[in-house]
């Protein structure tokens, strides 16, 4: 009977998840900012969290167009009924740490009003929500290497080059000696 119990627990716990996502997509269907559609993400799992094991669901902005890349902006736990979500600065940083430098292509202005109404929304819907200020240190695997350039300012495109002139070279001499 407990064991009946727990199983038909986690699936309410799913269910709120799954719930939760359809209101959200409801509710901020049309809130594209600069090209990004506020999404949140499915349950992992479908009907089950696995018994808590996987309670996040993330809150991202997808890109509308073919061109740019997800940003999360934060998550839920539908365990504990909790959310973390990244402030504007918060993004900046973490961009700036894994991208080199690269912006967030979101406007400032845009995304704290954006935020804004998603806070409001995970509030009626019972969820504490955490403003994240400060990214976490972001360890060396996660960051982009940077990109060498190829053409014959690099090292690499100088030894192509002189190697293909030569190649080249070689090969008219070869074409003369023998006509």
């Amino acid at each position: 009977m407990v064991e009946r119990n727990r199983a038909y627990h986690r699936t309410q716990i799913a269910k709120f998840g799954a719930d939760i996502a359809v209101v959200f997509a409801a509710k901020f269907y049309q809130s594209q900012i600069n090209g990004y559609q506020p999404i949140l993400r499915d349950p992992p799992g479908g009907v089950s969290t696995g018994g808590g094991r996987q309670p996040l669901q993330h809150l991202i902005l997808q890109p509308t167009g073919r061109t740019g890349s997800v940003i999360t902006i934060g998550s839920v736990n539908v365990v504990d009924r909790s959310a973390r979500v990244r402030s504007y600065d918060c993004l900046e940083r973490m961009s700036a740490q894994r991208f080199e430098g690269k912006t967030v292509p979101v406007q400032p202005a845009a995304y704290g009003d954006l935020l804004q109404r998603i806070i409001e929304f995970l509030h009626k819907q019972g969820i504490e929500v955490e403003v994240v200020e400060v990214p976490p240190q972001m360890p060396p695997s996660m960051r982009r290497p940077s990109i060498r350039p190829s053409g014959p300012e690099s090292p690499w495109g100088r030894w192509l080059l002189a190697f293909v002139v030569t190649a080249s070279l070689a090969a008219a001499a070869v074409w003369l000696i023998t006509k």
